[in-house]
C-alpha cells in the first residue's frame, strides 16, 4: 500500500512541477513577444511621424486618433512589462529588476522623443517662408529618425536581455528536469523495495512454511507481525 502511495505522490509531483516549468517558459516567451511588438510599434510610429503630411488614412479616421491608439498600445506594453498585466492579448508577470533597467531607459528615450517632437511642432507656425518651413521639416525628420534609432536600439537591448534570461531559465529547467528524473528513480526504487518487502517476500516465506509442513516439520513457524493479510495468516498458522 505504501509503495502505491509513493508512486502516486511522485506522479502528482511530476505533474505539478512540469506544469510550473511550462508556465515559466510560456511567460518568458510572451514577454519577449510583447517586447518584439513594441519594437515594430516604435518603427511604425516613427514612420508615420515622418510621412505625416502625405499619410493617407481610412474613411472616418484621422492622424490624431491613429497616433493615440498606437501610443496607448505602446504604453500598455510598458505597463505590462513593468508591473505585470496584459498587452497585445498576452498576459505576463512583471519583468525582473535587471530587465527593468532597460525598460526605464526606453521610457526616458520615449519621453525625450515626444517632448522634442512636440516642441518642434509648436514652433512650426513661426516659420513664414518656404525655406524656413523646409528647414524645419528637414530638422523634424532628422530628429524623428535619430530618436527612432535610439528607441529601437533600447528596445533591442531589452529583447537581448530577455533572451539571455530565457537561455538561463532553459538551462535551469534542464537541471531541474534532471534532478526530477533522479528523484523519480529513487522514489520508484523505494516503492519497488517496499512492494517487494510486502508481497513477494511474505509469499516466499509462506511457501517455505508449506514445504516444512509437508516434510513433517510441524515445529516450523511463520513469524510475521504485520497488520495485513500476511500477519493474519501468520497468527492463524502458528
Amino acid at each position: 500500500m505504501i509503495g502505491f502511495i509513493i508512486a502516486s505522490v511522485v506522479a502528482v509531483a511530476n505533474i505539478v512541477i512540469i506544469h510550473s516549468l511550462l508556465r515559466q517558459s510560456d511567460a518568458i516567451a510572451a514577454t519577449i513577444n510583447i517586447a518584439g511588438k513594441m519594437r515594430m510599434l516604435s518603427q511604425r510610429i516613427g514612420l508615420m511621424h515622418v510621412a505625416e503630411p502625405a499619410f493617407i488614412v481610412g474613411q472616418g479616421q484621422n492622424h490624431a486618433a491613429i497616433f493615440e491608439q498606437l501610443e496607448a498600445s505602446f504604453e500598455a506594453a510598458i505597463q505590462a512589462l513593468e508591473s505585470g498585466g496584459e498587452a497585445f492579448g498576452l498576459a505576463i508577470p512583471a519583468i525582473t529588476a535587471e530587465s527593468l533597467q532597460y525598460l526605464e531607459k526606453i521610457e526616458v528615450t520615449r519621453d525625450s522623443y515626444r517632448q522634442t517632437l512636440q516642441a518642434m511642432k509648436l514652433s512650426l507656425p513661426y516659420h513664414n517662408t518656404i525655406a524656413d518651413s523646409y528647414a524645419h521639416g528637414r530638422a523634424t525628420t532628422l530628429a524623428i529618425v535619430a530618436f527612432s534609432e535610439v528607441l529601437l536600439n533600447d528596445i533591442e537591448a531589452l529583447i537581448n536581455n530577455l533572451i539571455v534570461q530565457s537561455d538561463n531559465m532553459q538551462a535551469h529547467v534542464k537541471h531541474q528536469v534532471y534532478g526530477l528524473f533522479i528523484v523519480n528513480a529513487l522514489m520508484l526504487l523505494l516503492a519497488w523495495a517496499i512492494i517487494v518487502r510486502q508481497v513477494p517476500n511474505p509469499i516466499k516465506r509462506v511457501v517455505q512454511l508449506g514445504n516444512e509442513l509437508v516434510a513433517g516439520n510441524y515445529n516450523a513457524r511463520l513469524a510475521m507481525n504485520s497488520n495485513d493479510e500476511f500477519g493474519t495468516l501468520s497468527r492463524v498458522l502458528n
